[in-house]
């Protein structure tokens, strides 16, 4: 059994600097962030959308809550972009 697993062919994984491993990161960390952030914008307007037409029944907090999700998901948009901008050259 010992040999098997030792003679096991294992993928060989080229070696990469820190700077691009980091930068591999940020690029995923912004691609995720912002699509989290653009789809609170979409769920806000939907909100808004829904409690828009249902009429003016007494819907307020549920417009300013759909108003809520989509300023929020337009910071987090922004943070996001800010965040893909940051300087690596330090690694």
């Amino acid at each position: 059994m010992y040999g098997i697993i030792a003679n096991a062919a294992l993928p060989v994984v080229a070696a990469t600097s820190g700077s691009a491993v980091l930068s591999k990161v940020v690029s995923l960390l912004t691609g995720g962030i912002g699509f989290l952030g653009g789809a609170m914008i979409v769920w806000g307007a939907v909100t808004i959308g829904i409690n828009v037409h249902n009429g003016a029944s007494g819907n307020g907090s549920a417009i300013a809550s759909g108003v809520g999700v989509a300023v929020g998901g337009a910071i987090i948009a922004a943070a996001a972009a800010y965040f893909g901008t940051l300087d690596l050259s330090w690694v």
